[in-house]
């Protein structure tokens, strides 16, 4: 009978050849999904908010508050391409704070897409249409 150990649990009659495959199907998948999230954030930290990761920020409007959001909210992650500029810690506190800011980025999404189809539906309420006399 062949055991396997996964976080203290023993499983028996698991073929080892398929939960090794199935390890690095996984590894794959999330490597590819850390760096899409490492191209991302860089884009919004260099491109929207203008903080650079090499080299010094440009002075500007809300400088102060660009550099903050950047450091907090689209840092990179630990252990990324980026890994040396990020504020998280390479450890699982530090990997659930990552998961919290994009969460956080998440949730301003989808508010904003609310916002924007609540504006929408008020504009198209309000218009007149052609069988109207004009006002």
């Amino acid at each position: 009978m062949i055991g396997i150990n996964i976080n203290n649990r023993y499983y028996y009659n698991i073929n080892i050849e398929v939960v090794i495959v199935m390890r690095q199907y996984v590894r794959k998948a999330t490597d590819a999904l850390g760096r899409a999230d490492d191209a991302v954030q860089r884009v919004i930290r260099e491109k929207v908010l203008r903080v650079p990761d090499y080299g010094p920020m440009e002075d500007g409007p809300l400088s102060g508050f660009r550099k903050g959001v950047a450091k907090t909210i689209h840092s990179p992650r630990a252990g990324g391409a980026y890994g040396r500029f990020s504020e998280f810690e390479n450890n699982a506190s530090g990997r659930n704070a990552m998961i919290a800011s994009r969460v956080i980025q998440a949730a301003g999404i989808t508010a904003a897409g609310s916002g924007l189809i609540q504006l929408t539906n008020a504009l198209t309420g309000s218009q007149q249409t052609d069988s109207q006399l004009p006002m």
